[in-house]
């Protein structure tokens, strides 16, 4: 029920104000085909090997102007149609990836309560583009214990406390996959990692070792404490 009336919720704020373009102030959309072209993958440079990964891939700056407004509208202002927005750069940045054969792509789960609120999880929306760009399915393995606070303000350390214990695995979904399958942990945007570590020792624990990560923007900045 609450689905429904989100989706009439969204469908008459798209009729009596029509989405505007972030970059530019065209209408139609929430970002328009010339500005989308103004968001360059930096994969070479922001991709990274981690503890707990076998790698990190980062398709854009975070920091880039555009970037971070599409990540903050999705954030902060509950735009889930901006990502459907992103699918041309999706389509560009994906391709420069040599993902690993028999993936599956894991969103970064959200608990309950802020998923409910926000009316989606932002990073299930975006596995799922990704995965009708790549063909990689999605499956949800872990699921959000605590309903941490926002990471926006915290250091890393207090970031890593505010997530120590956040996750478990869903054995359930978990015990169809064999040992060795490649997990890709999505997310839209990562700082210090942390979140994307939490999950990886969940994954860990119940015995996968073969994990990456992919997220759609990486900050270089606030990395220390």
């Amino acid at each position: 029920m609450l689905k429904i009336l989100l989706k009439i919720h969204s469908a008459l704020l798209n009729f009596f104000f029509p989405p505007e373009c972030i970059g530019c102030g065209k209408e139609d959309s929430w970002i328009c085909d010339f500005c989308i072209q103004k968001i360059q993958p930096d994969i070479t440079r922001l991709s990274v090997k981690i503890p707990h990964f076998k790698y990190v891939w980062a398709l854009t700056d975070y920091h880039k102007p555009i970037t971070e407004k599409i990540i903050k509208r999705i954030k902060f202002r509950y735009c889930k149609e901006i990502i459907y927005d992103m699918r041309p750069f999706f389509r560009i940045a994906l391709s420069n990836i040599p993902f690993p054969k028999g993936a599956i792509l894991c969103p970064i789960p959200l608990h309950f309560i802020r998923k409910n609120s926000r009316g989606f999880n932002q990073a299930e929306v975006i596995a799922h583009e990704f995965s009708h760009i790549t063909g990689m399915p999605v499956t949800s393995l872990l699921k959000r214990k605590r309903n941490t606070k926002p990471q926006t303000k915290l250091n890393g350390d207090m970031r890593r406390e505010n997530l120590k214990n956040a996750f478990v695995s869903r054995d359930k979904e978990l015990i169809k996959l064999k040992k060795q399958t490649p997990i890709l942990l999505v997310d839209d945007v990562t700082t210090t990692f942390s979140t994307l570590e939490e999950c990886a020792k969940c994954l860990k624990k119940s015995g996968y070792r073969n994990i990456y990560g992919l997220v759609v923007s990486r900050s270089l900045r606030h990395q220390k404490k």
